[in-house]
């Protein structure tokens, strides 16, 4: 049986990951704008922490974990701790790397794992 927790978890992280590619179409970003403008970064970086603070704050990395055991869902939190905790040392190129790559990885794993 699949666990309702991680389900929900995964169904509310779907559209966070839409908000980051939606905003960088909206907002014509690369990863030198990303680079060079605090307000695109910003832009980048709420719904990056909001998905990791939604796995790790909410508590549902131990269901999400239980349903598809992944690097993703530690991955998704650590960088919501570096986002909190290290925003002076936060590289944008990173931010930029995980919204062009991971998050879009990360939608499309949780859009599997929903239609099984």
């Amino acid at each position: 049986m699949r666990n309702p927790e991680a389900i929900e978890c995964i169904e509310l992280m779907v559209p966070l990951c839409d908000i980051v590619s939606d905003r960088i179409a909206r907002y014509s970003m690369s990863r030198e704008s990303v680079c060079l403008n605090d307000d695109h970064l910003d832009l980048l970086l709420m719904p990056i922490f909001q998905i990791g603070e939604l796995i790790g704050g909410g508590g549902y990395l131990d269901a999400l974990q239980e349903l598809y055991p992944s690097d993703m869902w530690v991955q998704a939190y650590g960088m919501r701790n570096r986002i909190a905790h290290g925003y002076a040392k936060l590289k944008p190129a990173i931010v930029w790397e995980t919204a062009i790559t991971s998050i879009p990885a990360l939608r499309e794993l949780c859009l599997r794992l929903l239609e099984d």
